[in-house]
């Protein structure tokens, strides 16, 4: 648990710049968020540090938020969609992107072109480009975007189970 006190130092010591806080009361909120961060840890899921990172941050800003609103300031979490962000949700989502490139690098060459530009302009984009979009740009039917759609989400789906059974 020490050798990650390093990441709650440096992540205290940037709101501490702002002029949020003292140096030593972040830093004990902080080890507070590191605490619940190693309660919820499992090591089948990812980096321990990436994960802390979430908890750590979570607590801080909560921290500050209370501080401010105490102090009769706007506290900072005001004016974000959802102030009270699941860290564990927020790690899991960027491990799951991690794992979602990795698996479309790999996957790079059995997709091809068109799968790619698909996977990108459809699964990955927000929103997603229309399947006549494009068998415009592709000059092919949106019947066979579609296709080739379906099977690139088999690929991807196979590779995930592959590498689910692996872990």
């Amino acid at each position: 648990m020490t050798s990650h006190r390093p990441l709650v130092v440096a992540l205290a010591g940037r709101r501490r710049s702002l002029g949020w806080a003292a140096r030593d009361d972040l830093v004990q909120e902080g080890c507070l968020g590191l605490i619940k961060a190693a309660e919820h840890f499992d090591p089948r899921k990812g980096a321990f540090p990436t994960y802390a990172r979430w908890w750590v941050r979570a607590y801080l800003d909560r921290w500050c938020a209370n501080r401010h609103a105490h102090d009769g300031e706007p506290g900072l979490l005001e004016g974000l969609a959802a102030p009270e962000a699941d860290p564990e949700a927020a790690c899991l989502a960027v491990e799951r992107d991690r794992a979602v490139r990795s698996a479309v690098e790999r996957l790079r060459r059995r997709l091809g072109r068109l799968g790619l530009d698909i996977v990108h302009s459809r699964l990955c984009a927000d929103p997603p480009e229309t399947l006549e979009a494009i068998g415009r740009r592709w000059r092919v039917s949106r019947e066979r975007v579609r296709q080739v759609e379906q099977r690139s989400k088999q690929l991807l789906a196979r590779e995930f189970r592959a590498g689910e059974s692996s872990v």
